[in-house]
């Protein structure tokens, strides 16, 4: 039975990766009303925001996302750059220092670029 799921968690994925956002959505929702992947299903939420440049909502998903898994560096770096599209550099940089402490280079590369000449240490 979770097989299943994770194939409807990996279609969902599909969805939104492939710009049915509506549909994503419900489908990320009703992985929530279930209670199944909860870091995974706000990651996707927040992905979804972000797209459509709703960053404070995209922010708060993306820390829903960390508060069920801490060791989740994808979900840092994405917070980081929808903080730093709503101007809060500081945030941004806290958010690319954890995602660089889990070794994820893409966030250390950015956290070199941004918060070492912003001031956002």
């Amino acid at each position: 039975m979770h097989e299943d799921k994770e194939i409807v968690l990996m279609h969902t994925i599909a969805l939104e990766k492939t710009g049915e956002l509506d549909a994503a959505h419900a489908a990320y929702q009703e992985l929530l009303r279930e209670g199944l992947f909860p870091a995974e299903v706000y990651f996707g939420l927040g992905n979804i925001a972000r797209k459509q440049e709703n960053h404070e909502e995209a922010v708060a998903a993306y820390s829903r996302a960390i508060q069920e898994r801490p060791e989740f560096p994808q979900a840092y770096f994405l917070l980081a750059r929808s903080l730093a599209a709503l101007d809060d550099t500081a945030g941004a940089c806290r958010a690319l220092h954890q995602a660089a402490a889990q070794n994820f280079k893409p966030a250390l590369r950015l956290r070199d670029k941004w918060c070492a000449t912003s001031g956002g240490d």
